[in-house]
């Protein structure tokens, strides 16, 4: 005689809600230490909020009873206050900078978003991608806007934010070609080299990520291409001298050099130096032109392998033009 059947197990029940987010403190002589924590350990970071932000988020980020203090109550001498008429609201801006550290460290993301979406992604990049995680990558189409900047001649680039403008991705992207091109290149391309080698790029980790797949996804329409810079940067890189430079390069002719993200102009005469690269057409670049703060250059972002065809002199004085070819970026 068969036992009868056992009965299914019932389903488990289902996960208990997340806590709701630690109340964050609205204590002013913890405000002013954090802010003070701050300024020692990561100096860099108020400066960006406030060149981001500016005034607008304090009220926002601090309730009445902070945002309404006196310059007294906030321990400000009136003669500080008297000399500097901003005083009183740079310091209030300190401390809801200080206040929106705090609901980022308790990982608050709806806080933050409902003060502002870019508010939540700059503490995002600051605390290495721990709020927000990054959105995929679709492998069948990576880098979309990649494609349309590149074929824009002009700067009218509504269409392109009417159609991607809500992604954090394009925002990132453009985010990181403006910065770019007004003269953060370096710190993005440290924070590049880092994303390359599978760390986290700390505050510009996502600007990186986009630059790296932006020119990894990019046509090979970029036009014929040239940099300019100065012939003992370019030996000292190389590892030679400025005087032995031209015949290192002609040893090299038929090989391939390998270049970090760097920035290219489409016209010969944009930049100044005695050393001049040149591209040859089809190279896989960003066109930074129509998003760039300084469109007079004509810039092109770009980064990989590149074979040298040919070494000249340009000028007794140890000039040298190298025309390369590129031959493979980031991941090929």
């Amino acid at each position: 005689m068969e036992a009868p059947p056992t009965p299914p197990s019932p389903p488990p029940p289902p996960p208990p809600p997340p806590p709701p987010p630690t109340p964050i403190t609205s204590d002013l002589a913890t405000l002013q230490a954090v802010k003070e924590e701050l300024r020692q350990q990561h100096p860099d970071w108020y400066p960006d909020f406030r060149d981001t932000f500016g005034n607008q988020l304090t009220e926002k980020l601090l309730p009445a009873e902070l945002a309404q203090l006196s310059a007294s109550q906030l321990g400000l001498p009136a003669s500080l206050v008297s000399s500097d008429p901003d005083r009183l609201r740079r310091e209030l801006r300190a401390l809801a900078f200080a206040r929106s550290y705090l609901m980022a460290q308790a990982g608050d993301v709806e806080g933050l978003s409902q003060v502002s979406d870019d508010l939540a992604h700059f503490w995002n990049d600051r605390l290495e991608g721990k709020l927000i995680p990054l959105p995929p990558i679709d492998p069948n189409d990576p880098v979309p806007w990649v494609r349309a900047i590149n074929q824009l001649h002009s700067r009218q680039t509504s269409g392109l934010d009417s159609k991607y403008g809500k992604q954090a991705r394009y925002r990132s992207f453009v985010h990181a070609v403006k910065d770019w091109t007004d003269g953060r290149w370096r710190a993005l391309r440290a924070a590049a080299k880092k994303v390359l080698n599978g760390q986290h790029g700390g505050a510009d980790h996502a600007k990186a990520r986009e630059l790296i797949e932006g020119i990894d996804s990019a046509p090979n329409n970029a036009p014929r291409l040239w940099r300019k810079e100065k012939a003992s940067d370019v030996a000292a890189r190389l590892g030679t001298s400025s005087q032995q430079l031209f015949d290192h390069l002609k040893g090299k002719v038929g090989q391939e050099l390998t270049q970090d993200i760097v920035s290219t102009s489409a016209g010969s005469g944009i930049w100044h130096g005695d050393f001049v690269w040149e591209i040859e057409p089809g190279a896989q670049a960003i066109h930074a032109y129509p998003i760039s703060w300084h469109p007079t250059e004509r810039e092109w972002i770009t980064a990989g392998r590149f074979q040298v065809l040919k070494v000249d002199r340009v000028s007794a004085a140890g000039g040298v033009r190298v025309l390369v070819r590129q031959t493979g970026v980031f991941y090929d």
